[in-house]
């Protein structure tokens, strides 16, 4: 499907996530589009992480349908297809996410190293640039365990975009970052949205944030458009 020159990449159908204690979310129908920035207004516990993660096919309770590059990744059958499949889409974890014997610039390139073929220099590249311009590069060699809360979620950001992602899946990026800090973040991921054209889907807590191309908010186990 392409809608204004732009394709789909990611379309979500009657999608429920029920635990035997919980009904989180159902009938959920979502299209995200190359370009499309999403931004969903949560509130405390009310699921949205567990959704960011049903969209990978991590949540083994979520039914329906997630359409991503002509596969539903909820009927993949085997692990190296579910892999394969997920290999252009990026994760920012509200917290955590690194591997802790690895340093950063390791971590970042990890998914390059395995899922690409750029030689070591290539990669190399790719990584100082994103670094700098994510004002990361004095972190590079650090640590996970170096890191404070909002590095984290920097570095987290870092590895997903340097994959050149078709979709950027965002939990909650702005906890704990100030808004200058999580202005040019935001400055960063459009910029890059406009280089290589791919969807983003972010949640967040903070009901002021006016950038974004559509806006939701959870309410009744459903996502509601703003307008």
């Amino acid at each position: 499907m392409v809608k204004n020159n732009k394709e789909l990449v990611l379309a979500v159908r009657n999608l429920q996530i029920a635990f035997p204690e919980n009904v989180l979310f159902k009938g959920v129908n979502l299209d995200v589009f190359e370009d499309d920035f999403i931004v969903i207004t949560t509130g405390v516990m009310d699921g949205a992480t567990t959704f960011i993660k049903s969209l990978l096919g991590l949540i083994d309770e979520t039914e329906g349908e997630i359409i991503f590059q002509g596969e539903d990744l909820l009927r993949l059958n085997s692990h190296s297809k579910r892999q394969n499949a997920r290999k252009k889409i990026g994760l920012v974890y509200e917290a955590a996410g690194l591997i802790s014997i690895m340093d950063v610039y390791h971590n970042i390139s990890l998914p390059l190293s395995y899922h690409t073929n750029l030689s070591e220099k290539e990669i190399q590249k790719r990584i100082e640039s994103i670094a700098e311009d994510l004002l990361i590069s004095d972190l590079l060699y650090l640590e996970p365990n170096e890191l404070n809360d909002t590095q984290t979620r920097v570095v987290n950001l870092a590895r997903a975009l340097v994959t050149e992602p078709r979709i950027l899946l965002i939990d909650e990026l702005e906890g704990g970052m100030t808004k200058p800090v999580i202005d040019h973040m935001i400055d960063v991921i459009q910029t890059y949205q406009k280089q290589i054209h791919f969807g983003v889907i972010m949640t967040t807590l903070d009901r002021t944030i006016d950038f974004g191309t559509i806006h939701y908010k959870i309410k009744d186990q459903n996502l509601f458009e703003v307008t």
